[in-house]
Parts: C-alpha cells; structure tokens; sequence
C-alpha cells in the first residue's frame, strides 16, 4: 500500500509544485507593502476573509472537516485506532516544529513588517523603527492598547485591514501564514484526491488554489514581505513532503481499500 500511495502522489505534488510557482510568479508582478488593497473595496475584504480562513480557530474547523471526509470515505476509520495515533502524532510533531522555527527566525532575523514602515513614515508609532522591532509581541500588543495613538485608523486605511495590523504583533520573516497554508494545503490536497469520488476529483485542486489566496493576502494586506511568504512557503512544501512520506497518511486512505481498484 505504501507503494502504492507513493506512485500516486506525483500527481497531487505535480499540482503543488505547479501553483507554487504561479504562486512566485504572481509575487513577482505585485507591488510590495500595504498599498495595493488597503482603501474599502470588495478586493480588500476578500483578502481579509482569506487570511483570517488560516487563522487557528479556522484551521481547526478545516481539521474537523477533512476528519469528516475520511470518516465517510473510509469505512474502518473508527477502527484504524494505530493509524489515526500515529497521524496524530507526525502532525502535532511537524505543526510543533514548524511553530517553533518560525518564531525562532523571527527572533533571529528581525524584520518590520510593511505596515510598521507605514505608521511609521506617517508619525504613529512613539519611538524610532528599531527600538519598536526590538519590543516584544506582547509588550507591541500592550502598546497598541496602551496609547491612544493607536485608537484612530489612519487616513486611507480600511479599518479592518488597521485592526489586522495591530491584532498581528510578531515581526516579519518568515510568514507563519505562508508555512500553515502550503502545508495543510498539500496535505488536504492529497487527502481529498484520494478519498473523493472520481467524478468529484478535481475538488482536490481547492486546497491549493486557498493556499495560493492566502500567501497572496499576506503581501496585499501590508503584513509580510515577498521574502517572508516565499521562505515560509518553503518551509511549508518541506513539512509537507516529509508528512506525506512519513507513512501514516497512507494506512487511513488505503487501509479499506480495493488493492485491486483501478487508478486515477
């Protein structure tokens, strides 16, 4: 079975490879900052919706739904108590480590994200642009409570797009948005090709068209830096790969399976 799911996933990690690199292409094009969306339009608030669909409490909804999937599409989920420990497992594992390292190179590598340059430039921000990075996430977060500079939203900004600024407090690179997005997009992205109908198949390609979106909202929003999604999207591929080939994901799809059924 093992093998059997590994020759199949070319055709999903096919499809992940290609929207990356649309993905890159289109950062390439984009203006870099806060710019491009930051008036009301319908544009701006699609994009706000995006991001906010990666957000925790989204990506566990997402979880219950892709559970909900398999529970239906494999008749023995209930049953696969070893199989559904070890998933577990490797995703609280990899989820873990990939939080951790985030934070860790945000530390590392400090980085203003576009917006702080923005209230800035415009005399929001009480201190100078490196003594502001060199605060912590909750001493930042205090700071926008704290001062009442921060309670007007700046001319020719959306207000939802001022209240995602200051509600998002850790510095820039990488993008922990990007890295969640690739990951559970190619991870949901395989579980759908091989637990959906094949009239239903193509369903699959939405996980990653999503992850495209949200990557893309990080930079339209003023949140992040071309540099910090694409890093963060690597990082996310990378995370995916080593998920995907870990062997648990396959026992879950496979297990209740016709070995002799026929290919996509």
């Amino acid at each position: 079975m093992i093998k059997k799911f590994s020759a199949f996933n070319k055709y999903v990690l096919t499809a992940a490879a290609a929207s990356l690199i649309i993905l890159y292409i289109i950062l390439f094009t984009l203006p870099d900052g806060y710019t491009s969306f930051a008036s009301k339009n319908f544009l701006s608030d699609f994009f706000i919706f995006v991001t906010l669909s990666c957000n925790p409490i989204a990506i566990v909804v997402s979880v219950f739904v892709i559970t909900f999937i398999l529970f239906f599409s494999t008749r023995k989920f209930l049953r696969l108590h070893h199989s559904i420990f070890v998933f577990a497992l490797i995703s609280i594992g990899i989820i873990s480590m990939g939080y951790y390292l985030i934070n860790y190179l945000k530390g590392t590598f400090p980085a203003a994200r576009p917006y702080y340059d923005f209230l800035y430039e415009n005399k929001i921000l009480p201190e100078e642009l490196d003594e502001f990075i060199k605060l912590s996430p909750v001493e930042r977060k205090n700071l926008y409570k704290e001062d009442s500079v921060f309670a007007k939203v700046p001319p020719g900004v959306n207000p939802r797009v001022y209240k995602l600024w200051i509600s998002e407090t850790a510095l820039s690179f990488p993008s922990g948005h990007a890295f969640n997005s690739v990951f559970l997009g190619i991870l949901y992205s395989c579980i759908l090709f091989f637990s959906l109908e094949k009239r239903y198949r193509l369903l699959y390609l939405a996980p990653l068209v999503w992850m495209i979106f949200v990557c893309l909202s990080r930079i339209i929003l003023g949140l992040h830096h071309k540099i910090d999604v694409v890093f963060g999207s690597l990082l996310g591929l990378l995370a995916a790969l080593v998920f995907i080939y870990a062997g648990a994901l396959n026992k879950i799809i496979f297990l209740d399976r016709d070995a002799n059924s026929k290919t996509p």
